[in-house]
């Protein structure tokens, strides 16, 4: 007994149900490989390049690297420009136009095309970044083209603001241990997690990953951090 679980029937011997598969507007088959499938759209992308493989992964596997294709709704398109104009129609939930990808996750898209607005107040830098807590991570680098963190009588380190009387020695600090040391603590104390850097304790704050931004105190913190920042530059 041989059973067909499309139809729902079931067939004496393999020679009935094989006539039943070329004949039923159920089935597809590739006389050449017996291949069946669901419908004509199947068996037409599977003879789309007219080569044939072992297995429908094989198969799969072939549509992605070679067509343009869509694994969602198992569709060959003639080129990029058509696979592209599926996505943005039938997929613009979870596809990006700039990017010409799909992604489950849109706060991907999101992040990479959040306008970099948060400018370094430093004169001479003027380079933008996606939030604060980028911003701070550019400070900490050193890697600022600007040399306005000379506040009228020294060079200050707008991290903890430990002065200098060199640019070379406030590089030199920025760069050292002291700002290398888990110094920084979420005061949330249900959190409390520890950071080696500002930038990492500020990117911790902006995730609201343990709801501690919920709190004015910790709010106001931040708004004086960057406006601390802000002072320096005029």
């Amino acid at each position: 007994m041989t059973d067909c679980y499309r139809c729902n029937r079931s067939f004496n011997s393999w020679s009935a149900y094989h006539q039943h598969v070329r004949n039923s507007n159920n089935h597809w088959e590739c006389q050449r490989c017996q291949l069946d499938f669901e419908s004509g759209l199947g068996l037409k992308e599977h003879y789309y390049c007219d080569v044939h493989f072992d297995s429908t992964s094989d198969l799969q596997d072939h549509y992605e690297g070679e067509h343009a294709y869509c694994s969602s709704c198992h569709k060959v398109f003639k080129n990029d420009f058509g696979l592209h104009e599926h996505n943005r129609q039938k997929h613009a939930d979870v596809y990006c136009i700039a990017c010409k990808r799909l992604s489950r996750l849109r706060a991907t898209f999101i992040l990479i095309h959040r306008q970099k607005d948060t400018i370094c107040p430093f004169n001479g830098c003027g380079l933008g970044f996606i939030n604060n807590s980028a911003l701070i991570l550019h400070l900490e680098s050193g890697s600022c083209r600007s040399e306005q963190s000379w506040n009228g009588q020294a060079y200050e380190c707008v991290l903890c603001h430990t002065q200098f009387r060199a640019l070379m020695d406030l590089n030199r600090h920025l760069a050292s241990p002291r700002h290398q040391e888990k110094v920084y603590r979420c005061p949330l104390s249900t959190c409390q997690a520890h950071f080696v850097s500002l930038s990492g304790l500020c990117q911790h704050i902006e995730s609201e990953r343990c709801g501690v931004t919920r709190f004015k105190a910790v709010q106001d913190a931040m708004n004086n951090l960057f406006a601390g920042v802000a002072r320096i530059t005029m």
